[in-house]
């Protein structure tokens, strides 16, 4: 399915987690929590289409285990209580927290493995297209229509686009088509099963699944709660995905966020701009200096896991500059360590991310914030279109990173200014995640030739990163000297993080959203301080 399209899934989780956070805002959790799948799940209420009311709302209660932040494998049973979770929940500190995809096996379908069907739209005609051009001979007439021998059908789809009258249709798993790395098989009893040594955390399955079966624990509780606490500031770290995607304008869902309990909110796109900077200094050292054959961007963190899982001969030319993410709560925390940090944007596998970064305490979704305003019954077109923080905006270059190519866009910016500073320099070393403040020890003088510009990159795009993307990233980790470029910029998603799984619009219409804000913003050449928010 599309991210933001309509369906009928999305309305039923949606509520659960309404409900879960108007309880914690209330301080309430503990007490009611047990009652919510009877109030998602009431009787005479057509839910999600089970056949009983009881599956219905035992479905409710494995989907609020999620919301409550516990992953299913450990505490999806019946025997942990939603009350004793909740309270876990409210207790626990930052980092304590699985974000691992799990199947609700009551939801599960248990779809039948993909295949190609003769349907009744079969005319039997005489050219019979589909018999003379199947490589197995898996195809015979009887009664006049075309018939498919499953035991010898190889899945090429041959007699599918060759037939007149697209008659012969693929029937799916929408999950285990949908996952790039093949993580996706079924059970003894035919529902699917997921194997986290394969996983990239993508959340691919979970868009697709049109049962909602498939759930990964979130945060928004842990967030809330401490909200509620008031004992540390809790701080928003919009990305730049984000910024497009609700009603209203940017700085009407920044006013959101403090009515929501945020005692500030800043721009991740300030930090982007540090990654733009670094990234395009390693790039320099290693393409240009070193002669390595290629390198690849590293903000996408499905990607980083696709590369370490899948294709480790490519792992030691993925970049080792932080993600915008990692910047940006880095800085945060120097001008404020006693806040929490809470990353948010569409991506959901930064959940994985944020427990690699020091400095990032929680992650949510886009998804997440839009339950939390719909639980305080807020209306961002009606809240003051002012400033809600003072902290510097991102550059033109680093709103727009959210968007396929948008990355590359800006480290070719920041060329110049990464050749001056390792001139003087004042370079990164790429110690893993090192921050542009170690400018200040002693480096060892690195000498830049001249002549160097942004004309040397050569850059590669893949996105999405599906089945076709796995099979080019593991060509390019075999034999990098023949990659048709030298910088790749992978992501995951279908025209870059603006499409993540955990949006709530159209990437059509949140990419607008951010050409219109790309208009208002300075040129990263104009930005005199990368380094602060």
């Amino acid at each position: 399915m599309f991210v933001g399209l309509k369906n009928g899934y999305t309305p039923i989780q949606r509520e659960l987690m309404v409900e879960t956070i108007k309880a914690t805002y209330a301080g309430k959790l503990e007490e009611t929590v047990e009652q919510i799948p009877v109030i998602c799940c009431p009787e005479g209420k057509e839910t999600s289409l089970q056949p009983t009311i009881e599956l219905d709302r035992k479905i409710a209660a494995q989907r609020l285990k999620a919301i409550l932040g516990h992953d299913m494998k450990s505490k999806g049973g019946d025997e942990h209580s939603l009350k004793d979770l909740a309270k876990e929940t409210l207790a626990r500190p930052p980092k304590q927290y699985v974000p691992q995809v799990a199947v609700i096996k009551e939801a599960c379908h248990k779809c039948h493995g993909s295949k190609y069907k003769v349907s009744n739209g079969c005319e039997g005609c005489v050219a019979r297209p589909c018999i003379f051009n199947c490589p197995k001979q898996a195809i015979t007439r009887v009664d006049g229509k075309a018939v498919i021998d499953q035991a010898k059908c190889v899945d090429c789809g041959t007699c599918a686009k060759v037939c007149p009258f697209n008659a012969i249709q693929k029937k799916t798993t929408p999950c285990a088509d949908a996952c790039p790395v093949g993580a996706i098989s079924k059970d003894a009893d035919g529902a699917s099963e997921i194997d986290f040594d394969k996983c990239i955390y993508c959340g691919k399955c979970m868009l697709n699944c049109p049962f909602g079966a498939i759930v990964m624990p979130t945060q928004v509780i842990d967030v809330t709660a401490k909200i509620v606490d008031n004992k540390q500031p809790v701080i928003a770290m919009l990305a730049p995905a984000v910024m497009g995607m609700y009603d209203g304008t940017l700085k009407q869902l920044g006013q959101a966020l403090k009515e929501l309990g945020f005692a500030d909110v800043v721009e991740v796109a300030a930090g982007a701009d540090v990654t733009s900077l670094l990234e395009a200094e390693e790039w320099i050292e290693h393409i240009v200096l070193k002669k390595d054959p290629l390198m690849t961007t590293s903000c996408c963190p499905a990607f980083y896991n696709a590369v370490h899982k899948h294709v480790p001969k490519l792992s030691q030319y993925v970049s080792h500059t932080g993600s915008p993410m990692y910047y940006t709560a880095e800085i945060v925390k120097k001008s404020r360590p006693d806040c929490l940090t809470v990353f948010v944007g569409p991506c959901v596998a930064k959940r994985h991310e944020g427990l690699r970064c020091p400095n990032v305490d929680y992650v949510l979704t886009a998804e997440d914030i839009l339950c939390m305003i719909n639980a305080k019954g807020l209306d961002l077109k009606k809240l003051p279109d002012e400033p809600a923080s003072g902290s510097r905006l991102g550059s033109k270059e680093a709103v727009y990173y959210c968007v396929k190519e948008g990355v590359t866009e800006a480290v070719l910016s920041s060329v110049p200014r990464s050749l001056e500073r390792l001139k003087q320099n004042k370079g990164h070393h790429f110690d893993f995640y090192k921050h542009p403040e170690d400018a200040e020890k002693e480096h060892t003088p690195i000498e830049v030739p001249e002549g160097i510009s942004a004309s040397a990159v050569k850059p590669i795009f893949i996105s999405p990163l599906d089945k076709k993307g796995m099979m080019q990233l593991k060509a390019y980790g075999e034999k990098p000297e023949k990659a048709p470029g030298n910088l790749i910029e992978c992501m995951v998603c279908e025209g870059g993080c603006i499409n993540g799984p955990g949006g709530i619009v159209r990437a059509q219409m949140g990419k607008a959203k951010i050409e219109m804000i790309k208009k208002t913003r300075a040129e990263f050449k104009d930005i005199e301080d990368v380094n602060k928010i």
